[in-house]
């Protein structure tokens, strides 16, 4: 029971905006004008097309002023599933009546009127509600595809540090090495040489460029690389462990489990800004 109270209070927002609402409109209208003058259902071959087309007109007028009209002079935004489908029947409902009123013929009787005004609420529910659900149907398949392509740019985003690239130079903008993020495992300074690790397929290799460790640290954009010492930097994402120690931290690396780098007593509470929780 409580899971189907929580579907019926779920935020629809498929009427929202006024593209939404004019692509219901115009959707059930030549939904409906296509459905009457294919399978003539409810006699309507008796009609005449200059009645079905007027039908179809007087009918897109009326969810005009539901949808814009009326839901505005009510304040009826944010609907959730309960309070559509609510109103939903009540465009249904209105709809037969004005039907009612200005096509069917004029009865004495109170059960006949009822009755005919039965009969239209049938025959306008059989004809709309059909589109109206697809329409709505369509809206959320959307939705769901945007949420879907906004979770994958977000993951994108995330990867972002991973799949670019670290570009060392040399004299006159020659490169040096270039390495994705994802691939490199830490640094070390080794006098005036840097020591990179980075994994290469199954393995590690070490590459050795001759430059210092403040003046790569200024050039590196992924946050998951950070000092960690004044000799290393390491690469969060490549953690194996991470064991606190009287002064600092104690890590290995992944993929170099005879390695293990410190974190200094100066960049204790820069590392555990970046652990995550």
């Amino acid at each position: 029971m409580k899971d189907f109270t929580a579907i019926l209070l779920q935020r629809t927002p498929y009427l929202d905006s006024t593209r939404n609402r004019l692509i219901l409109i115009g959707f059930v209208g030549l939904f409906s004008l296509a459905f009457l003058l294919v399978y003539v259902p409810f006699n309507i071959n008796q009609w005449g097309k200059s009645l079905i087309h007027e039908y179809i007109l007087l009918g897109s007028a009326i969810l005009l002023t539901t949808q814009f009209g009326v839901r505005r002079l009510l304040k009826l935004n944010n609907f959730k599933l309960y309070s559509l489908v609510l109103f939903g029947v009540f465009e249904i409902l209105l709809i037969s009546y004005v039907f009612h009123l200005m096509y069917l013929p004029e009865l004495e009787a109170f059960s006949e009127k009822w009755d005919d005004f039965l009969t239209s609420v049938r025959q306008v529910g059989l004809v709309t509600v059909v589109p109206y659900v697809l329409v709505l149907i369509y809206f959320w398949v959307i939705e769901k595809v945007n949420k879907v392509t906004e979770l994958e740019n977000k993951i994108d985003i995330s990867k972002q540090g991973s799949n670019s690239m670290l570009v060392i130079k040399g004299e006159n903008d020659k490169i040096i090495l270039a390495i994705k993020y994802g691939q490199l495992l830490y640094i070390k300074s080794a006098g005036n040489y840097l020591e990179l690790y980075c994994k290469k397929g199954e393995k590690v290799v070490r590459e050795l460029v001759r430059s210092s460790l403040k003046e790569l640290e200024d050039k590196i954009e992924d946050s998951s690389i950070i000092r960690i010492h004044r000799s290393y930097m390491v690469n969060i994402a490549h953690l194996a462990s991470v064991k606190k120690t009287r002064k600092g931290y104690s890590l290995s690396v992944k993929h170099m489990p005879e390695e293990t780098l410190t974190v200094s007593s100066g960049y204790r509470e820069n590392f555990k800004a970046h652990l995550p929780n």
